[in-house]
């Protein structure tokens, strides 16, 4: 996914925080893959579950909250994305 099109959907006009964001966007990848869903980004559920999850993380970046941040919508996704995974691995 570029950088462009993640920084459209958190609606950041500069790039002072470009470094941060490809580090964020490496870090939901990851996250997505521990959690059983494989890397597609021509998958528009995956880039969906990308860009909320960088932006989620972009915009509470408090050690420490009182609140779940993910969205019910965001873990609706990441179990859709990881029943396809198990659906291709089993064949």
């Amino acid at each position: 996914m570029e950088l462009e099109r993640l920084k459209q959907y958190i609606r950041i006009d500069t790039d002072d925080d470009d470094i941060l964001l490809e580090q964020l966007k490496q870090s939901a990848e990851q996250y997505l893959k521990n959690a059983g869903v494989s890397v597609g980004y021509e998958n528009a559920l995956y880039c969906t579950a990308v860009n909320m999850l960088v932006a989620n993380w972009y915009d509470n970046r408090d050690v420490i909250s009182a609140k779940d941040t993910l969205s019910m919508q965001f873990k609706n996704i990441v179990s859709q994305l990881a029943h396809i995974r198990k659906e291709e691995y089993n064949g």
